[in-house]
């Protein structure tokens, strides 16, 4: 278990959020960014539990939290090849203004794995500051999407695409779907996931 403090990012600090939320002490979103309201929460409950009240998440707190029913989140190990797991936060660059494409690969994504052999890998969740897009999409986004999905040479597996449309920022990763929505199928295959900044 890492040391949680203000900064840090991930499922884990999710995880503790949930917990202070569920004793009564933190009251804002359970966004996994360790922010002023899970600093407030977490001294509260060290002073609380006549713990120091410095706001690190560290050996003692984690202690007194699991005697009062902290669940901790599952292991989470690195994905091949690298220092990355799955369920890491992680930031895209800074969108672009225009209609310009910005194309990085999102590192979270398994890139190894042979379409069609199940099971399907997890996909990791959206980059911070992003969400899954609800809702119907423009004509527009639907054709950047579908350019993404389709141009394997040019999107690799893990691309994560950002481009501005009529003035909002929309983003696609290509990464691996259990379900073809243009064919009905199911399997694994090459995908196309939509994103929009978080509000």
């Amino acid at each position: 278990m890492r040391t949680l403090r203000p900064g840090s990012v991930g499922d884990d600090v999710q995880v503790w959020q949930a917990f202070l939320l569920k004793k009564g002490l933190y009251q804002g979103k359970l966004d996994g960014q360790y922010g002023p309201r899970t600093l407030e929460a977490t001294q509260l409950f060290q002073r609380q539990n006549a713990l120091k009240d410095d706001g690190l998440v560290g050996d003692g707190t984690y202690g007194v939290a699991l005697q009062q029913g902290l669940e901790l989140a599952h292991e989470d190990p690195p994905l091949p090849g690298g220092d990355v797991s799955l369920g890491d936060a992680w930031s895209a660059p800074a969108a672009p203004p225009d209609a310009s494409l910005v194309i990085v690969r999102d590192p979270r994504v398994i890139t190894n794995h042979v379409p069609g052999q199940l099971p399907c890998p997890n996909n990791p969740a959206p980059p911070v500051g992003y969400t899954y897009w609800k809702g119907g999409v423009s004509p527009a986004v639907q054709a950047f999407a579908s350019k993404v999905e389709g141009h394997a040479a040019d999107f690799p597996m893990g691309s994560f695409v950002q481009t501005t449309i009529d003035g909002v920022v929309v983003a696609a990763r290509v990464e691996w779907h259990d379900f073809q929505g243009m064919t009905g199928k199911t399997g694994c295959f090459r995908g196309t996931s939509l994103f929009r900044l978080r509000t």
